[in-house]
């Protein structure tokens, strides 16, 4: 059984974030999501691995960038005309990342993708092997 250890780090900076920052989630951190080796970890300052954390972090936002693209435009033929693609899938950075979506909104969007998603395709009646055909 793991025993927790007492130095407190600050957390990611978030204003979300009201828990203190733990070494063995500092550690957990490092080898699971960062996919970083021991030693690796073990020979950085703690300022190059804030520094390798934030930029696996801008590189995750700027995949999400892609993937807002992407959406954007497989969406667009179901959007009301000006709809704005930090309307649809807000990102850090973006004037609205922060502001919550209301009832109404999610309400739209649901609609918006549930236009997108193809209808079930019919199943099978009966099971018929190459072998027969």
């Amino acid at each position: 059984m793991p025993v927790k250890s007492p130095t407190l780090l600050p957390r990611r900076g978030a204003r979300t974030h009201s828990e203190n920052y733990t070494w063995d989630d500092l550690k957990a951190e490092a080898f699971g999501e960062m996919d970083m080796l021991p030693w690796n970890f073990y020979r950085m300052t703690f300022e190059e691995f804030h520094l390798k954390r934030k930029g696996l972090f801008n590189l995750r936002v700027e995949r999400l960038h892609e993937v807002r693209l992407i959406c954007f435009f497989a969406a667009s033929g179901n959007l009301k005309k000006g709809t704005r693609i930090e309307q649809l899938f807000p990102l850090p950075g973006d004037k609205n990342y922060n502001k919550k979506i209301t009832a109404e909104r999610y309400k739209e969007l649901k609609s918006v993708i549930e236009k997108m998603v193809p209808p079930e395709l019919p199943k099978r009646t009966k099971n018929v092997s190459r072998a027969q055909t």
